[in-house]
């Protein structure tokens, strides 16, 4: 949380240093008005900035890479919920809770990645074919609060320790964040 509000801050000292928005290139200015959109605007530009000339003002590409965000960080909490279950002070019905949480968020994984080959699917046809794939987009990364909230509900209802419900909480927030942006970012996205 300090990080993003870290680059938040840092963002806007930029902006207030180098002038108004209108300084920045067309990709530049394109991208933070479209992150201001988002749930998450901080976490959207530490997200999308970096490969701000691959995005150049291309909706397409910004949802590709906010897709492609959440589908590394449902490989990365996965694995991380994983490594708490191995631990030796957790017990062993929060292990076997942990790996179904796990398996779960991987298995989300498959879902990101039909709503990543929606997006090379978007030209053409008409309105209505476009809105049933933006909402196909949106049905694909949905899971993945399914899997986080299931996650929890279940570890809370072993009464899983404080300690390991806080550890899976902080694996799987930034997942729970990069999915909301990306809705965000399908939802207004223009075809």
């Amino acid at each position: 949380m300090a990080r993003q509000q870290f680059f938040l801050v840092a963002t806007l000292l930029f902006l207030c240093v180098t002038g108004s928005l209108a300084s920045y290139s067309p990709a530049t200015s394109y991208l933070i008005s479209t992150c201001d959109d988002a749930t998450y605007s901080s976490l959207c530009l530490q997200t999308l900035l970096p490969d701000v000339d691959r995005i150049n003002s291309t909706p397409k590409k910004s949802t590709r890479l906010a897709i492609a965000a959440i589908i590394a960080a449902a490989q990365s909490g996965s694995k991380s919920i994983t490594q708490i279950s191995k631990q030796p002070q957790v017990w062993t019905r929060e292990a076997n809770s942990l790996n179904d949480c796990s398996n779960s968020i991987a298995n989300t994984v498959k879902r990101l990645n039909a709503a990543m080959d929606t997006t090379d699917h978007l030209g053409g046809g008409s309105k209505s074919d476009k809105e049933s794939k933006r909402t196909s987009m949106v049905n694909n990364i949905r899971p993945v609060f399914t899997a986080i909230d299931t996650c929890l509900k279940n570890l809370q209802g072993l009464r899983a320790r404080d300690v390991v419900l806080s550890r899976v909480q902080e694996s799987t927030t930034p997942l729970n964040h990069l999915a909301t942006n990306a809705i965000d970012l399908i939802r207004r996205m223009q075809f």
